[in-house]
């Protein structure tokens, strides 16, 4: 029997709309929304108001509503945040990062609203006091949580407390991936020039610093190596990798750059996918890599196991170890085969990741759909 589904309004609520990974996820789960979704009227609320992404949701057809662009008090801001609740009157607020739900899950509450939707994007070892009321405001006011793997859902229940029966999940999909999927990588086996790619925020927890002593080992064996660093530096870590370059006397070989709007052929032009965090929640950059038909090496974190299935190839390195990392990667180049086999294989375990799933379960929880714990 077909469910006749009403006109519903749906409040996203996100600090800001610059480029980020919560930010862009969230821009194109709108627009496959707005595609098969008549029904569904949507709006964002910008807590901090602003961000550059602001003319790319009006362009899809989201109303945008931002909030004072200045520093406020907890209680001035709030204030903000319920009166324009109050005015829009959603259907289901639905709230990401912790600037957004110590403010919106609690409004929302609050005024009576009975979808209040949090997306948990991380597992932080570490909390502000700020931070730490926003998960309590998570688990008491979303319903649901929905996190971004199983790796994050299992962090939320085990370390903060979250309650089984209040928290789902729905994998992210990746952003910068081009619409028709390329052919898996070839490689010549003459081959001896080698272009890998590294993608994150320049910050500590990523690693990079590891990835640039790795490659001091790698270029001993391939000289004609060169890495290229993608990220945007929120907190001017950019300086310190690049102290370590300089040091090593890599400049020749190391690039940093943070313009990361669309990395499409960045992705498409390298040979090789590295990812050094010592932390995620998820891999999106990982799983955009692995759509390019990219080999990958990786971290042996709990993340990057739940998206790398295949077993060919030891891809996992140990945390913190560039020895470990320089090794494999020499290893994986010196094999042409195996690279071109490792890129189809996971190149077809990114199919599972695809941004129109994603929207389509998030849509359902949205018309409950999926019977999830009630307050």
């Amino acid at each position: 029997m077909s469910v006749e589904k009403k006109h519903m309004k749906i409040l996203y609520s996100i600090p800001t709309l610059d480029i980020g990974g919560a930010e862009l996820l969230l821009l194109e789960i709108c627009k496959a929304i707005k595609k098969t979704e008549s029904s569904l009227e949507l709006h964002v609320i910008v807590i901090l108001g602003h961000g550059v992404l602001i003319d790319n949701f009006k362009s899809a057809g989201v109303s945008v509503h931002l909030l004072k662009n200045q520093k406020q008090s907890f209680i001035l801001r709030f204030w903000d945040v319920f009166w324009t609740i109050k005015k829009l009157k959603p259907d289901v607020l639905h709230s990401h990062l912790y600037a957004s739900d110590k403010f919106s899950l609690l409004a929302a509450f609050l005024l009576g609203i009975k979808k209040r939707l949090s997306t948990l994007h991380d597992m932080q070892a570490r909390l502000s006091l700020s931070e730490k009321f926003a998960v309590y405001c998570v688990r008491l006011f979303a319903n649901p949580a929905v996190a971004i793997a199983n790796s994050v859902k299992d962090f939320w229940i085990n370390t903060r407390r979250l309650h089984p029966n209040r928290v789902t999940m729905i994998y992210n999909a990746p952003y910068n991936v081009s619409e028709k999927t390329s052919a898996p990588k070839k490689y010549d086996a003459q081959k001896n020039s080698w272009h890998i790619i590294s993608v994150g925020r320049l910050i500590e927890s990523k690693g990079f610093i590891y990835l640039i002593r790795a490659m001091k080992l790698i270029i001993e064996k391939n000289p004609n190596t060169t890495l290229s660093i993608y990220g945007t530096d929120p907190l001017e870590y950019k300086k310190v990798l690049e102290n370590e370059i300089e040091k090593l006397q890599l400049k020749k070989h190391i690039s940093i750059v943070t313009d990361v709007h669309d990395l499409r052929r960045a992705y498409l032009d390298a040979d090789l996918y590295v990812n050094t965090s010592l932390s995620e929640g998820f891999g999106m950059s990982l799983v955009e890599a692995m759509y390019a038909g990219l080999p990958c090496i990786v971290s042996d974190i709990t993340a990057f196991r739940e998206i790398i299935t295949t077993n060919i190839f030891d891809t996992f390195v140990q945390p913190k170890d560039s020895d470990d990392l320089a090794a494999k990667t020499i290893t994986l180049l010196a094999n042409p085969p195996l690279l071109e086999q490792y890129s189809g294989m996971l190149q077809e375990r990114a199919k599972h990741f695809n941004i129109e799933s994603t929207a389509k379960k998030y849509t359902n929880l949205y018309f409950d759909y999926l019977t999830i714990g009630k307050i």
